[in-house]
């Protein structure tokens, strides 16, 4: 019999060192206060566009759709455009432009409206502009020009008072000087100053003070110059260059007021260096690189 009760006994330890045993139930924990909520970082997988497109232009409307327009693939120069909701994942069809474009830029309007310039197609580059209604689906000329320089790889930067400055670009004759004002109310377009350096695939950047910063880009060369736009005065000023020369990068206003340069390519080749620009001093300084150099993220290489 104690043989018995020993061998239960044994049993039940070796049972409890496997599940557990308690003479009262456990205690419910309660799980612990986050200081902010969990955010899961990652890519997913969203439905394709109906047709394969590369130098194209993208703009999130006011309804928080994506509009991308243009561009190029194997059939040749597009004129299609097609609307992303991120709401479904899915993408429609919008209507057509008026012309087919790549290398191409566009701007969001006060209005909500899409103002799209300059590119190019197999008539070669682009003098002419349209605009997109995205309460019809519709598009518009928008007019040409006013410099009458047709061009491709510019930026098209919307300013506080609801003008756009067209800036740049280059066409068969190289990188220009030339800057085109468009006041969407009126529909009309004005010749504005020009650049200090002639620069293609350059950016433009609006600043919290409402100046625009344009940087880099293609002159005679790579450029490391950069320059500062005031609609007050209507000039253009020079400002502190970057450390590396390049085109073909990248420009993000950051909510600190500072402007952030990333990648690009120049004579080296491929940069993964990134650069800041503080608008309080005028001047770059260095931040962390990319892990791997990138550029090409507008127009061809």
């Amino acid at each position: 019999m104690n043989v018995l009760r020993a061998s239960r006994a044994l049993l039940l330890g070796f049972v409890c060192v496997l599940v557990g045993c308690s003479s009262k139930p456990p205690e419910e924990k309660t799980p612990a206060q986050s200081a902010s909520p969990l955010v899961v970082e990652g890519w997913t997988e969203t439905a394709p566009m109906a047709e394969a497109r590369k130098y194209q232009a993208g703009v999130v409307l006011p309804s928080g759709k994506v509009l991308v327009t243009g561009g190029y693939n194997a059939s040749g120069y597009l004129s299609s455009s097609t609307l992303f909701d991120p709401a479904t994942g899915a993408w429609t069809a919008a209507a057509s432009m008026p012309e087919p474009r790549q290398i191409h830029t566009a701007a969001l309007l006060p209005s909500g409206k899409v103002l799209v310039v300059g590119g190019e197609n197999a008539t070669g580059r682009l003098a002419s502009t349209a605009v997109y209604d995205p309460a019809t689906n519709t598009w518009a000329s928008a007019g040409s020009f006013a410099s009458g320089v047709a061009r491709a790889s510019l930026t098209a930067t919307l300013l506080p008072s609801g003008k756009v400055l067209v800036a740049g670009g280059g066409n068969s004759g190289g990188p220009k000087f030339n800057v085109d004002v468009y006041e969407p109310v009126a529909g009309t377009w004005s010749v504005g100053p020009s650049l200090g350096v002639a620069r293609r695939d350059h950016t433009a950047t609006l600043l919290t003070t409402g100046q625009v910063l344009v940087a880099g880009g293609v002159g005679g060369a790579s450029l490391a110059t950069a320059e500062v736009y005031d609609s007050t005065s209507n000039t253009w000023t020079a400002t502190g260059s970057l450390a590396a020369a390049r085109y073909n990068h990248t420009a993000t206003r950051l909510p600190s007021g500072k402007v952030l340069v990333v990648g690009g390519r120049n004579s080296t080749g491929l940069l993964a260096t990134a650069e800041e620009y503080d608008p309080s001093t005028g001047q770059w300084s260095a931040t962390g690189a990319l892990r791997r150099p990138g550029s090409c993220t507008r127009q061809p290489c």
